[in-house]
């Protein structure tokens, strides 16, 4: 399915010209992009927090209790959640988008400052901040490192 109908004609995958290819990239964009998602707010850290807005997050398993969060190696937060081998999540509402574009800002303040946009206080098991009036909080123990195949993530 191309453009959700079954009817439709399906592009050649295996042709590989550039029109084709970036056509499809736009399609795949829009096919996913019309996948609702919530949107969470990593952070890590406790005396020099760092955070990140973060879509690629999703539970794994309730027994034992697992989630998974996916952070570019070049992001800020990455090396402190290796570090600290602890990070938290927010779930944000609605009415914090303001927040998430905030943390989702390349040249927004760092450090202590990157926080001064909402109220947060620290989690008690990881110190990391969590965003008041999100939806839910968790704070999560480093279990495992997968890192991407692809070169440069």
């Amino acid at each position: 399915m191309v453009d959700g109908h079954a009817d439709s004609p399906r592009p050649a995958l295996a042709d590989s010209s550039p029109a084709l290819l970036e056509n499809n990239r736009r399609e795949l964009r829009g096919v996913l992009g019309s996948f609702a998602t919530g949107i969470t707010v990593l952070t890590a850290g406790g005396k020099l927090p760092k955070g990140m807005t973060a879509n690629s997050f999703t539970s794994v398993s309730l027994d034992p209790p697992l989630v998974l969060v996916c952070v570019l190696r070049s992001a800020a937060l990455h090396d402190l959640v290796l570090e600290e081998k602890a990070f938290a999540v927010s779930v944000l509402c609605a009415a914090q988008e303001p927040l998430a574009r905030r943390f989702a800002d390349r040249g927004r303040p760092r450090g202590a400052r990157e926080f001064e946009a909402g109220e947060t206080e620290p989690g008690h098991h990881t110190g990391a901040p969590l965003v008041s009036g999100a939806l839910a909080w968790l704070e999560c123990a480093l279990e495992a490192v997968i890192a991407s195949r692809t070169a440069g993530a």
